[in-house]
């Protein structure tokens, strides 16, 4: 018979999919808190959260293509220094101490750069090229270390 653990577990694991791709997110994040909140290792966590958010992130990516909000010029930059170097961060293993107070800090960080709303009057415009590969390279380091995608930074 299956654990009540578990079946609140998968709930709040579809419920975090759904809300988190209605807004375009892969949600890794809300994944590895929900593993997390039930004593998961990371060892378990960090490929589970992975192989679910390039899931659902990989139908978001399709929906804004579709909609025609999606530009390749952009996205490469980003893509080309954050995948290297997210497999480079997966590989290190950080001891569980150490690696549930990054995730603590990088999840804390990303809630609440979501909570601040950073309108500006300044019309945006594509960003130069070393500049998207630096910030792709930093980005997919600490994605693949904690094991969340990039979209909630």
């Amino acid at each position: 018979m299956i654990e009540f653990s578990t079946v609140l577990m998968i709930v709040a694991i579809f419920l975090v999919a759904a809300l988190y791709s209605s807004v375009g997110h892969g949600s890794a994040s809300g994944y590895l808190a929900v593993m997390a909140f039930v004593a998961i290792a990371p060892d378990v966590t960090r490929p589970t959260a992975l192989l679910l958010n390039i899931f659902v992130a990989s139908i978001a990516a399709f929906q804004f293509y579709r909609a025609k909000h999606f530009d390749w010029q952009i996205f490469l930059p980003f893509a080309a220094a954050s995948v290297p170097m997210a497999f480079l961060g997966g590989m290190i293993h950080l001891p569980t101490a150490v690696y549930k107070l990054v995730l603590g800090v990088v999840l804390i960080l990303a809630a609440i750069r979501l909570a601040i709303n950073l309108k500006s009057k300044i019309e945006p415009r594509e960003p130069k090229v070393w500049l998207a590969f630096l910030i792709g390279a930093i980005l997919g380091f600490v994605s693949g270390l904690v094991g969340v995608g990039g979209g909630i930074f």
